[in-house]
């Protein structure tokens, strides 16, 4: 390998290299960054649908994979607020749908009022329900009656309080009062990873020796044998 004598200028010139190394890693994160931030604003709430094999209708959509910054910028302080207020500011997975509770076949309740002859549609609009029917002196006739809700299905770590220990939770609300949950379910599953890993390495690089104060550089490769001494579990 060849060796050169380190000076001023080499350091100089090595400093330079950093600093530009820096500079174009920042302008690439900023431009990753903000193509994250308008993926989130393109992003489609659409319905599609394909056919299970026992013939049920399933309802679906793309899901996004993004960055939670990038998430935060593009929904503002809503949904910031939002997950303070449900304590899991740092979520994994966020998920949003929209249903509506619809019966328009609702058997009549028969009345049979005597001395009394009167018929009167009626529609009664509130924020969460709206109901439209007709009453008679013979029968009550309710025609529809629609429910809207917007679920928000949230996962993620949950501190209730600051001293308690934080627990993975999957926590559900609903837009409208009048709907309650019975039951949640989560499940994530965990992919068991080896600590050993084989393979090929190639490589050009540059070293220092302190103690002779050369610098050296040269390409090296082989084959590398590692074994990871400490890991994180996912959640």
């Amino acid at each position: 390998m060849k060796k050169l004598n380190l000076n001023f200028s080499h350091g100089l010139l090595v400093m330079g290299i950093v600093a530009l190394l820096f500079y174009m890693k920042s302008c690439q994160s900023d431009a990753k960054y903000n193509s994250e931030v308008q993926k989130v604003l393109e992003y489609k709430e659409d319905i599609k649908t394909y056919i299970a094999k026992d013939g049920t209708i399933v309802n679906y959509n793309n899901n996004l994979r993004t960055e939670l910054d990038a998430f935060m910028e593009a929904t503002k302080d809503s949904m910031r607020l939002f997950l303070e207020n449900i304590k899991i500011p740092k979520p994994d997975v966020i998920t949003v749908y929209k249903d509506r509770f619809y019966i328009d076949s609702i058997p009549q309740v028969g009345l049979n009022i005597t001395d009394c002859d009167f018929d009167t549609t009626f529609q009664i609009i509130d924020k969460y329900y709206e109901i439209t029917g007709r009453v008679t002196d013979e029968a009550l006739t309710l025609k529809s009656i629609m429910i809207p809700n917007t679920t928000t299905l949230v996962i993620g770590d949950m501190k209730d309080k600051w001293w308690k220990s934080k627990q993975y939770v999957a926590t559900v609300t609903h837009s409208n009062p009048n709907i309650s949950t019975e039951g949640i379910s989560s499940f994530t599953f965990e992919e068991k990873q080896s600590r050993w890993s084989v393979g090929p390495y190639l490589g050009y690089g540059f070293y220092y020796d302190p103690w002779k104060g050369n610098v050296g550089h040269g390409v090296n490769g082989g084959v590398a044998i590692n074994y990871r001494l400490i890991g994180w579990k996912k959640k």
